[in-house]
């Protein structure tokens, strides 16, 4: 990628630079890498595909290491943010139902406006969702039978619109114009089926639903309730809305189970990074903070030369191809790190070792 602005090739250059060095560095003895797989709580967590509960059983050591200060804000500050997801996709739900139970043109501004704000708070969890350590149910996906991860089933994307709803080209076409019922079990197994673009489930097929291929409007919806001649156009209306209904409610669940297994008290991810030595606890927290670093340079430099006509701009996907969110989300995930690397509990850990230091330097980069 070429730039013209030699300023931003510098400072993107410096980016670069930093983030292969911090890599070289996790090798340092104040920053040890940490382990593949963490499973060590026990906790009970829903099923979100079949809605039975499974308990997950694991036995932690009986020495189990006090938790560091950086821990301690760490998984505060996680707690707050899904606190605050878990609010919002109720809210995103209450306004889908009032929506399709009578749609109108402000109705669905409201329901696309209540979901642009869930999202955003849901983005904003990305410093937290990078931690490595795998639930042993929510991180995990089967075939038979077919259950999802549970980040693949609430925020997969790109998606292939016509899988969903008609597009340009292809009218009547995807779930809505298929004979398949619209139930949760019909969903699971279409969600990804055969392609990853496939799908059925999650944030961006209530997006698609919501704003469609060209600035959709409230006549595309009718009540969910509603009887419709199977021949009519109508009928398609009302599948419309019954799948956003549904999608909307099971995307609620997921978001609510996840929130449960954030909790700072009682939350598996919790649990298991208090579990972890001293010195694990910190590269944990490290490498997370350096994977959003790395995407958010990446996504920064995107909207940097959408906003410049002068830049040469490179194809890719947005995250939110059809609401235009992305700007947004890219912010609130910087000021969730902002409000990590200037915390006293950041300092005092990042002081101790070369790693936080230069972290810091690259995550303040980005804040200029």
């Amino acid at each position: 990628m070429a730039f013209r602005n030699s300023k931003w090739v510098r400072l993107t250059s410096f980016l670069l630079i930093g983030l292969v060095v911090c890599a070289c560095s996790n090798n340092d003895p104040e920053s040890s890498q940490p382990p593949d797989q963490v499973a060590k709580p026990e906790a009970s967590t829903a099923n979100t595909e079949s809605g039975a509960s499974l308990n997950v059983d694991s036995t932690l050591s009986d020495s189990t290491p006090h938790p560091l200060p950086l821990t301690v804000f760490y998984l505060d500050l996680a707690n707050q943010q899904f606190t605050t997801v878990c609010s919002s996709a109720e809210q995103l739900q209450k306004s889908i139902q009032l929506f399709v139970t009578a749609p109108t043109e402000k109705g669905l501004i409201e329901a696309q406006s209540a979901w642009l704000n869930s999202h955003n708070e849901y983005t904003s969890t990305q410093l937290f969702r990078n931690i490595n350590i795998n639930h042993p149910v929510l991180d995990q996906s089967t075939i038979k039978p077919v259950k999802h991860a549970i980040a693949i089933r609430i925020d997969q994307t790109p998606l292939l619109p016509g899988y969903i709803d008609e597009v340009e080209g292809y009218p009547k076409s995807g779930f809505i114009f298929s004979p398949l019922p619209i139930d949760r079990e019909t969903l699971n197994k279409e969600h990804q089926f055969a392609d990853s673009a496939y799908v059925a489930l999650g944030f961006h097929a209530v997006e698609f639903l919501l704003w469609g291929e060209n600035n959709r409007t409230h006549t595309a919806f009718l009540p969910t309730q509603q009887e419709s001649d199977v021949n009519s156009d109508d009928v398609f209306k009302v599948r419309r809305s019954q799948l956003l209904s549904l999608t909307t409610s099971m995307l609620t669940e997921d978001l609510a189970t996840l929130c449960k297994a954030w909790n700072t008290n009682t939350g598996f991810y919790a649990t298991a990074l208090h579990a972890l030595p001293a010195k694990e606890q910190n590269a944990t927290i490290n490498a997370a903070t350096e994977q959003l670093i790395s995407n958010l340079q990446i996504n920064t430099a995107k909207v940097r030369q959408a906003n410049d006509n002068n830049e040469e701009v490179i194809e890719i996907e947005p995250h939110s191809a059809f609401s235009g969110s992305d700007k947004k989300d890219t912010e609130a995930q910087i000021r969730i790190l902002k409000a990590l690397i200037e915390s006293k509990e950041w300092k005092n850990a990042s002081n101790k070792q070369e790693h936080g230091q230069k972290l810091t330097q690259l995550a303040k980069a980005l804040l200029l």
